[in-house]
């Protein structure tokens, strides 16, 4: 039955794709989804994310350019594909750079590769008997660290090549010899391009080409002592901006991202307090804020990602044009309303705001185009295997990653939130029973 399921299900995404490919949609995200459905259709490749990377995205707007670039990488590598259909790489990122990583299967190309260099890139895989001979030296590097040093998670982050974690692992496997016998606290030890730490507390990030003597003072550190760094710097925030931050916006959370240091993080959060005096902050809902060393994104009506060195002046320019509490208030109440309009529609959908990343405001407009739609067009039935419509914001990177690659891809239908009536129609269309 499940061999049957993924056939039909492979022979629809075949004839939508046909039916989709002889004119553009104008919304990117919807685009790269459709093609990204097209590709996963007829080659090896499964996971595809845009600039899986990139830490320096900036301002709001600046992610829009990410999300196009990305896609006219993701048109050349099926381009590319096409001419070489016998490649098995499952995982692809669209990025700045030819890198290969995590095996002989993970790939990253630039979104700007001209299509022959792609091609010849693609084609350049290892040999199978040298891939064995990579995979065996792993092998023994990892068990000889596990049996002297560490017995826990030991792995490479995407961010480096093949041949970068085999260099991490002789390294580390120096270390092992010279390490005292005593218990490591660390819980995961991770090679990567940097030092900087990783997204859980008690993983310990090793830089692949660092010096045993190096990689051995880290491993030597108790994790505990960073924490504890860390909730002092925590702690003189609250003492100096906590009570204020909650008076003036009723901010629940406050972080730092783990690559910056204790002065970049509290003058991050000095800035935030100068800025929370201003009126136009206070009408707006405020849950948790990330200082960061590069971005300033508004994610969603409550949480914020800031750059440590913005000015209050221009922690107000960015984030007052965020909805007043009142209109993110109204907003969801109609889209309660419009929720209860749609269900048990004949479209066989049940649309469905994304939970993470989506303004009210989006939710809103996206709810009262599908309401729209449905009450125009009473014989638009979805075909099979569509289940549910996800309202996301396609100009969000993060969220875009999100919908390419996520589980229930084969039942949920993905679309721009940002679409308006014309496009959202021709969108959804691509899904009609029948043909379009």
């Amino acid at each position: 039955m499940m061999r049957l399921f993924k056939y039909v299900f492979a022979s629809f995404v075949a004839l939508l794709i046909f039916s989709t490919t002889s004119f553009a949609l104008s919304s990117t995200f919807n685009n790269l989804v459709l093609e990204k459905a097209e590709l996963e259709n007829r080659s090896a490749v499964k996971t595809l994310e845009c600039f899986p990377f990139i830490e320096n995205i900036g301002f709001m707007d600046d992610q829009q350019q990410l999300v196009r670039n990305c896609l006219k990488g993701l048109r050349t590598l099926k381009a590319a594909l096409d001419e070489i259909p016998d490649a098995e790489y499952h995982t692809v990122g669209i990025s700045n750079r030819y890198q290969r990583s995590g095996g002989f299967r993970t790939i990253l190309i630039p979104w700007d590769a001209r299509k022959l260099d792609l091609m010849e890139f693609l084609r350049k895989q290892m040999p199978v008997p040298q891939q064995e001979l990579y995979l065996k030296k792993i092998y023994d590097l990892k068990k000889k660290i596990s049996e002297e040093l560490w017995a826990g998670p030991l792995y490479c982050t995407l961010k480096i090549s093949n041949e970068q974690c085999l260099r991490g692992y002789e390294t580390l496997a120096q270390v092992s010899s010279r390490n005292p016998k005593r218990k490591i606290l660390w819980r995961e030890i991770v090679l990567t391009d940097s030092f900087n730490a990783w997204n859980k507390p008690f993983a310990l990030t090793l830089k692949f080409d660092a010096s045993p003597d190096a990689m051995l003072e880290y491993i030597q550190r108790d994790p505990q002592s960073k924490w504890s760094v860390r909730k002092k710097m925590y702690e003189k925030i609250e003492s100096l901006y906590g009570e204020e931050l909650r008076k003036h916006l009723q901010l629940a959370n406050i972080f730092c991202a783990p690559n910056l240091t204790e002065s970049q993080c509290i003058q991050g959060a000095e800035n935030l307090h100068g800025a929370s005096a201003n009126p136009e902050l206070q009408k707006r809902f405020w849950s948790e804020v990330m200082i960061d060393l590069h971005n300033t994104i508004i994610k969603d009506d409550f949480n914020l990602i800031i750059r440590f060195d913005l000015s209050p002046d221009q922690v107000v320019q960015h984030f007052s044009q965020r909805s007043t509490s009142k209109e993110s208030t109204e907003n969801t109440v109609l889209v309660e309303k419009l929720d209860k309009r749609s269900k048990n529609n004949p479209s066989r959908l049940r649309p469905v705001c994304d939970l993470l990343g989506l303004r009210t405001s989006l939710c809103r407009q996206a709810f009262e185009n599908f309401v729209d739609f449905v009450s125009n067009h009473r014989d638009f039935r979805a075909v099979k295997p569509w289940t549910e419509m996800m309202f996301v914001d396609g100009k969000q990177l993060a969220r875009v990653n999100f919908a390419l690659n996520s589980i229930v891809r084969n039942s949920y239908i993905y679309v721009d939130a940002n679409s308006n009536r014309e496009e959202f129609e021709d969108f959804i269309m691509r899904f009609k029973q029948g043909g379009s």
